[in-house]
């Protein structure tokens, strides 16, 4: 997935995301690396973080429906 002009990263690479100054958004890699998300792609990473976590809620059992 592309997040800056000048970086492309792998989506099963991503382990979070930060807020750094002036609100910009970091992508933070499984390695450890940071990546500033640019201005023109922090729309599509909002997507995907939501996307994910939709993805994750539907993963999870409800609670109380097992007696």
């Amino acid at each position: 997935i592309r997040v800056h002009r000048s970086a492309i990263i792998r989506r099963d690479r991503i382990r979070a995301y930060s807020r750094g100054a002036f609100a910009s958004l970091t992508a933070i890699l499984d390695t450890g690396a940071e990546v500033r998300v640019g201005r023109t792609y922090e729309r599509l990473i909002r997507s995907e973080i939501r996307e994910q976590a939709l993805a994750s809620e539907a993963k999870q059992p409800e609670r109380g429906s097992m007696r």
